[in-house]
This record gives structure tokens, C-alpha cells and sequence, in this order.
């Protein structure tokens, strides 16, 4: 764990993330609608997240998304930064997808790619359009 993410961050868990799964995650977010930091870009949530997420956080039916936000630690803390409520995976990062990274169980490349594919089918059943700017 990184000493600035040990002192100031929220992510932690019993599973640190394999940092070479970073582009694939953040490919997936970025074709759902969101930048590398976990915002919404390019559409509206059906619904909004639910408490105690941060203001900046997006539901859908199955998953929520909640961005790295350095004034709303509080909740951050409590709830993980990317959630599927099918397969009960949590993600937790520092700052940005997959930065110092933990899940709740050993994640693998094989695991991942089919929570990301539904991620990005239900986004897009929503409107999304991936997000092509620079940040």
C-alpha cells in the first residue's frame, strides 16, 4: 500500500488488485460513460446512488460507481468505489480505477472481464456513450 494512501486514502481490503488489470478496467469505464476517476461524463443515471455513497457516485440496476473524492472520505470508507451486486465484488482505490488497489476477494483477468462486458451492456442500455476525453 502506498504510505500517502495508508495516511490519507480509503482504499483497503484483503486482496490487493493486479495493477496490469488497470487498462482493462479503465477501458471498461470509459466505453460505460465514466473517466479513469470513476465520473460520469457522458450521461445521466436512471437513479441515484444510495446513501451513504458520495454525491458523485452512479447507480444502475446491478452496479455502482463511485469516484475518489478527497473532502467525502467519510464515505468513501464505508462504501467501495466499484460494487456488482450479482457477483458481490468491491473494489477500492486510491485517486483513480485501480490505483493501490484491493477487492474483497483474489480478482483475476477471467473473473474481471464479464463483470466489466455487463457493465458496460447495462450502461449502455441506458444511454451511455463512451467517454473520449483527455484526463
Amino acid at each position: 500500500m502506498e504510505l500517502e494512501n495508508r495516511l490519507f486514502g480509503n482504499s483497503r481490503g484483503d486482496f490487493a488488485v493486479d495493477s496490469r488489470l488497470e487498462d482493462l478496467f479503465v477501458g471498461a469505464l470509459r466505453q460505460a460513460g465514466f473517466d479513469r476517476y470513476g465520473y460520469r461524463q457522458t450521461w445521466t443515471p436512471p437513479a441515484p446512488a444510495p446513501v451513504p455513497y458520495n454525491k458523485h457516485a452512479t447507480a444502475t440496476h446491478h452496479f455502482v460507481v463511485q469516484p475518489y473524492v478527497m473532502d467525502e472520505l467519510d464515505n468513501a470508507v464505508i462504501c467501495p468505489n466499484f460494487f456488482d451486486r450479482v457477483t458481490g465484488l468491491k473494489l477500492r482505490w486510491y485517486k483513480y480505477a485501480l490505483r493501490d488497489s484491493y477487492a474483497n476477494y483474489d480478482l483475476t483477468e477471467e473473473m474481471l472481464v464479464p463483470i466489466l462486458q455487463r457493465f458496460v451492456e447495462e450502461c449502455a442500455s441506458h444511454g451511455a456513450t463512451p467517454y473520449l476525453g483527455d484526463d
